[in-house]
Formats: C-alpha cells, sequence, structure tokens
C-alpha cells in the first residue's frame, strides 16, 4: 500500500442533489457515480466541476447559492487534513497504560462497595411519610373547576 489516500463513499451523488436543478445539471448529476471510490486529485475535479454546474444552475432559477455548496465546503467534506503520525508501539503502550488504569479504578470500586456494604448495616430504614391529596381533581381540572 502507498501513502496516497483515498476517498470512499457510498451515496456520492445525493452529496450534489439540489432543489429545482436545470437539465445541463440534471445530466451532469446523473454522470456522477453513486459509490465513489477513488484519490483526493480525481475527487477534486469532480468537486469543482459539481460545484460550478450547481452553482449556474442555481443561478439561472434566481436562487441563492448556499455556503454548502460551494467548492471549498464540499472539498473540505472529505478532503480535511489527516494525519496519522503515532506508531504501533505508542498504541501498544497507550493500550496497557489504559488497563492498567482500568484495573485500579475497579479495586477501587470494589473497596468503596464493600464498604458500603457494611454502612448499610448501620442505617436505620423509615417510614416515607404519606402525603394525601388535597382534592379528588389534579393539574388543570382543579384550576377550571367552577365553584357555585
Amino acid at each position: 500500500m502507498g501513502k496516497e489516500r483515498v476517498v470512499v463513499d457510498v451515496d456520492f451523488r445525493s452529496e450534489f442533489e439540489i432543489a429545482r436543478p436545470t437539465k445541463t445539471y440534471k445530466a451532469i448529476l446523473h454522470t456522477l457515480p453513486y459509490v465513489f471510490v477513488g484519490t483526493c486529485d480525481r475527487l477534486q475535479s469532480i468537486v469543482a466541476i459539481a460545484s460550478e454546474a450547481a452553482k449556474l444552475s442555481l443561478k439561472k432559477r434566481c436562487m441563492h447559492v448556499p455556503p454548502w455548496r460551494k467548492a471549498e465546503y464540499v472539498k473540505a467534506k472529505w478532503l480535511s487534513p489527516y494525519t496519522c503520525s503515532r506508531g504501533v508501539k505508542e498504541e501498544t503502550e497507550e493500550k496497557k497504560q489504559l488497563a492498567e488504569a482500568l484495573l485500579l479504578t475497579a479495586a477501587a470500586c470494589e473497596t468503596s462497595r464493600e464498604d458500603d456494604e457494611k454502612s448499610k448495616s448501620k442505617l436505620v430504614v423509615q417510614k416515607p411519610l404519606e402525603i394525601k391529596p388535597k382534592s379528588s381533581q389534579s393539574g388543570l381540572a382543579a384550576v377550571f373547576h367552577e365553584k357555585p
């Protein structure tokens, strides 16, 4: 495998659908693949063409071009910066540290559970107070009830 980035989108064509498209834009839209698998360069050229066509279509229909239809925004969806500088050794070490932390946390929880059980035996249980309703009606019915 090379270092070149590959973009995969399983619903690619729907990302370019617009309201009230012109015939020209519909034709361009139908040439786009449903599923896109390709390099960043290929994606950039497709986005540039489709975004410009969408802009022209919207302008022809006297509609505003929203920011999410502009080429820079659409490119950012797939081509935002991505770096992977961590190595396998760093990841393995991080997993070990996480596992140790989880074990320590579990041990602390077990100790506090045992302490809680000891303190529960000393607790005195009281009966809850009874609350009697003021009237037979509740909620809005009590507010709208007419007095004779």
